[in-house]
This record gives structure tokens, C-alpha cells and sequence, in this order.
């Protein structure tokens, strides 16, 4: 099996970032370059994309992160402003926690079954790249700003910070400009 056939260009809110931007997909409405499903593990929790740097593999993961604030909020509308911001702020977190582990196990599985993965991902730390495609007002900046360093205490403290190198909450514009910096786009 080569990895070749997972690369595809990187997509924030449905289009291209740019000809350069590629990555390998993990999840993805194409069955052939579904990942997951390639190595039998169905259709298990996991980041949208994942890119190699020197020192680690950088898994990605976009959401539109206004909208999904937007819905908890929503689906708990009876509580106050407070309540209501603990209850996305810990929803978030546990679905990216349950992304970045389930991308490691795909990860994990993918080298068991493909020795150019293996050698690719052997040795290497991870990186967990959030990237909120959509941040429309002065209180979603302030939230994503919030998320971000609660996200990366949740997330070091959960994996360690031997497996795990850097956590970050980025917009498509700072993603951009990382990949152009820190990752070797397939």
C-alpha cells in the first residue's frame, strides 16, 4: 500500500487552502482515500488531516468553530452565559481529545500495515494543529483565545508531553503560514 493514494489538498470550509497545501487524508468522504477505512478500522473518530515536519507528525483537524459554539449554545439555552460557555468549552475539548487519540490509533495501525508509513512516522513526536475556520465576532476571538489554552493544558495533560509535542488553536491564515514553516506537505 502506498500513502500516496491519502494525499489530498487541504481543505478549510470546503475549499482548497492553496496548490502547495497537501496533506494525508485520515477521514474523508472518499472511500479510497478514507484512511480509516483502508486499514479496517471503520469509521472511528479522527483528524481530517495529517503533515510530517522534521521532528513529528502534525495532525489536523478544521472546524468551524463559530458554528459549533453556536449549536451547544443552542442545545442549552436555558442556562446562563456562564454555564452555558463551561459546557462548550468541555464538549470541545473531549471531541478534539477523542480526535487526537483516535488519529494516533489510525496512525498506530497504519504503520503496522504499510512500511513506508512506518518508516515516515517512526520516531517521531505529534503535533494537534485546531484550526477554526470561521471566527466572525470580538466574542469568537475572545472564546477561540480561551479554547486554545484550555484545549492545550486538556490535551498535554491527557496524552503527556512525551507523546505529545504542541498543541495548537489556529485560524486558516496562521495555518497557512505553519505549514509554509514547519511541515513538509506531501
Amino acid at each position: 500500500m502506498s500513502l500516496d493514494r491519502f494525499i489530498v489538498p487541504i481543505k478549510v470550509v470546503g475549499r482548497p487552502l492553496g496548490k502547495k497545501y497537501n496533506a494525508y487524508a485520515m477521514d474523508s468522504s472518499d472511500a479510497k482515500k478514507d484512511m480509516r477505512k483502508t486499514i479496517d478500522l471503520g469509521t472511528c473518530h479522527c483528524c481530517d488531516y495529517f503533515v510530517v515536519s522534521a521532528q513529528s507528525i502534525i495532525l489536523i483537524e478544521e472546524t468551524q468553530l463559530s458554528k459549533t459554539v453556536n449549536k451547544i449554545r443552542g442545545e442549552y439555552h436555558y442556562l446562563n452565559k456562564k454555564d452555558q460557555n463551561e459546557i462548550v468549552n468541555k464538549l470541545i475539548r473531549n471531541e478534539m481529545q477523542l480526535k487526537a487519540y483516535g488519529a494516533m490509533l489510525v496512525l498506530c495501525r497504519l504503520s503496522a500495515k504499510c512500511d513506508s508509513a512506518k518508516q515516515l512516522i517512526e520516531s517521531k513526536g505529534y503535533q494537534f494543529w485546531l484550526v477554526a475556520s470561521s471566527i466572525d465576532t470580538a466574542d469568537e476571538r475572545r472564546y477561540f483565545d480561551n479554547q486554545a489554552a484550555s484545549l492545550k493544558g486538556d490535551l498535554k495533560g491527557a496524552l503527556g508531553e512525551i507523546l505529545l509535542d504542541d498543541v495548537s488553536v489556529l485560524t486558516a491564515k496562521v495555518l497557512k503560514k505553519r505549514l509554509s514553516d514547519n511541515a513538509t506537505t506531501p
